[in-house]
């Protein structure tokens, strides 16, 4: 039967008149299959492909190496894979009680046909459109002493004319530090500061 996997193909041997072809062939006709490891330099070595014999042909599986929908979720202590573990954890707990409902009053000359529920799923839609889970994939918030206000001027509705000029020196100096090449302190917040040029 075939396996889990993300694509499956039928195959044939290039050099059919080999020794190491032959006894490939014969091994994977005969019912087994063969494990194709690559080495992937967070992983290690996975398993990313699988011979296999279906009905007297060969095919080559594609195995997803990325965990699989069907398994339990990372445990948060041991990371993903015990690999994984800047989850943005904190953050994540800010995220959520920012935006904890509770009933209150909505101005209606501000947002005159959104009632609240409306307008706290559209708050929240909007604010987690981009939300990486890991500091390792962004940037952007592993930054964040740096590009402050920025950082937290994004959440709001609407920008006063002082948070626009304070965002405005956030970006200048940033361009400025890059001009000059000097380098970013990165908070990961599991493994301490690291600097990034």
């Amino acid at each position: 039967d075939m396996q889990f996997c993300a694509s499956a193909y039928r195959v044939t041997p290039v050099d059919v008149m080999s020794r190491p072809t032959v006894c490939l062939v014969n091994f994977v006709l005969s019912g087994k299959s063969v494990l194709l490891e690559q080495i992937r330099p967070s992983l290690g070595k996975v398993v990313s492909h699988i011979l296999t014999n279906h009905s007297g042909a060969i095919f080559l599986q594609s195995i997803p190496v990325n965990r699989s929908l069907h398994e339990d979720a990372p445990s948060i202590s041991e990371g993903w894979g015990g690999k994984v573990s800047d989850y943005r954890i904190m953050d994540f707990g800010q995220f959520m009680l920012s935006h904890k409902l509770y009933p209150h009053h909505v101005n209606r000359t501000v947002i005159p046909s959104q009632l609240p529920l409306e307008a706290a799923i559209y708050s929240i839609k909007r604010q987690s459109q981009f939300w990486p889970i890991t500091f390792g994939e962004t940037l952007l918030f592993s930054l964040q002493e740096e590009l402050q206000p920025l950082v937290t001027v994004y959440r709001h509705d609407f920008v006063t004319e002082d948070e626009f000029d304070k965002c405005q020196k956030v970006i200048l100096r940033l361009q400025s530090k890059e001009a000059n090449n000097e380098s970013f302190s990165i908070n990961t917040r599991s493994k301490g500061a690291k600097k990034f040029i």
